[in-house]
């Protein structure tokens, strides 16, 4: 059974041709976030379409930015910030890509006073005194839960004293400092953080690679690594995977091996059914747009909200238990393999890009060598090719003389 829902869809660009302003009377609620090119975005979209599905009598408007495109995401907030104030709708809820575009989600809240719900990321201390909700997940809760993991998978190693790298998101991200602070509140004395790096932009898969070659290559040891998500677990894992230093019960557990511990499920479910990856936790874009959406709703029935700053869950799931997982939330219950926004498989992009990224670069990728006797035979052949030359030249000459 296919129902229409009184939703729309428009790219930041075709938002500022074709406006609010040219409908007989502006949406209720309009949503800008990033397109469905990207997983994660992906899932937040899936969630708004269900919860405007289920109430039919909002007319909603999504407006995409691209794929965390910044020129874009301005172009979207600049156009509903040219919208007259009586064309704008009753709420927005609008995922602010970075700091430049919070900015201009503030200056649309102080030209037309429509409230906002935040979405993904964490608000700031004017955000806080001005926007009507939030709605996304802990960053310490998050990270937390991810030491709580780590603990255990190292118990259960029997090593004690471990050595932990982590790789966060960069530190221009609000909730790098919470996350690691989390992380260390949460692991106890048998743990040793080594090292803490946040990943530069925009490959930070690449760069977590690259981050673990370093390491391996300045002979760093390391017994464990958390991750920020599970994308950068990703980089992380191919790096340790071509050293063959993956931990994996039963079948390489050996001292040098590293156990792999991510968050927010957006890698390859493939890694943890197989015991590659020790765990993760749900975090689910699904239940961030199903939670705005309901914020929203509740500020059009009442004109207030209750509370104000609301998460949503991200507990933890291992190897072990995702399988049978049930995430309850809002009423109801999800599957948690049908939240997390992970591939089924892995499939490898990362690597070394140039032979200066180490300094021995045979080390990570198969070289081919030549022999040193087939350079000798190359050049006697080369000598003896050029003495040929010569005396057929001589002969040459002393034939026509003759």
């Amino acid at each position: 059974l296919l129902s229409a829902v009184a939703m729309t869809i428009a790219t930041a660009q075709t938002t500022t041709n074709s406006s609010i302003s040219s409908k007989p009377s502006p949406p209720d609620i309009v949503f800008i976030v990033p397109d469905r090119s990207t997983p994660y975005p992906n899932g937040l979209h899936n969630g708004i379409l269900t919860s405007a599905y289920s109430n039919s009598d909002i007319s909603v408007e999504v407006i995409e930015y691209g794929n965390y495109d910044q020129s874009r995401s301005f172009a979207a907030l600049n156009a509903a910030i040219d919208t007259p104030t009586e064309q704008q709708p009753k709420v927005y809820c609008i995922w602010p890509m970075d700091v430049e575009s919070k900015r201009l989600a503030g200056k649309l809240f102080e030209i037309h006073r429509v409230p906002i719900v935040q979405i993904n990321q964490l608000p700031d201390d004017w955000e806080l005194e001005h926007l009507l909700g939030y709605a996304g997940p802990k960053d310490a809760e998050r990270a937390g839960n991810a030491g709580l993991m780590m603990v255990d998978a190292m118990k259960e190693r029997g090593v004690a004293n471990a050595k932990v790298i982590a790789l966060g998101y960069p530190a221009s991200y609000g909730g790098y400092p919470l996350s690691i602070e989390a992380f260390r509140s949460s692991i106890d004395s048998s743990i040793n953080i080594v090292k803490e790096t946040p990943l530069a932009r925009p490959d930070l898969r690449q760069s977590a690679y690259m981050e673990i070659v370093n390491l391996i290559d300045n002979n760093v040891e390391f017994n464990g690594v958390y991750a920020m998500d599970d994308d950068i677990l990703l980089g992380a894992y191919e790096a340790l995977n071509d050293q063959g230093k993956v931990y994996v019960k039963g079948e390489n557990d050996g001292p040098d091996a590293v156990t792999l511990v991510g968050t927010v499920c957006n890698g390859a479910r493939e890694l943890l059914e197989n015991g590659k990856q020790y765990g993760t936790t749900v975090q689910a874009p699904f239940l961030e747009a199903a939670l705005a959406f309901e914020q929203a709703m509740e500020y059009i029935e009442t004109g207030k909200l209750n509370q104000t700053i609301r998460f949503t869950p991200n507990p933890i799931a291992t190897g072990e238990s995702w399988n049978g997982m049930i995430v309850e939330f809002l009423g109801k219950a999800y599957a948690a393999d049908s939240l997390c926004t992970w591939n089924v498989y892995h499939e490898r992009i990362n690597g070394l890009m140039d032979t200066a990224d180490t300094e021995n670069v045979c080390s990570w990728v198969d070289c081919i060598f030549i022999p040193e006797g087939l350079f000798i035979a190359g050049y006697v052949m080369v000598a003896i090719n050029y003495l040929l030359i010569v005396v057929c030249s001589i002969l040459l000459f002393i034939h026509r003389k003759k």
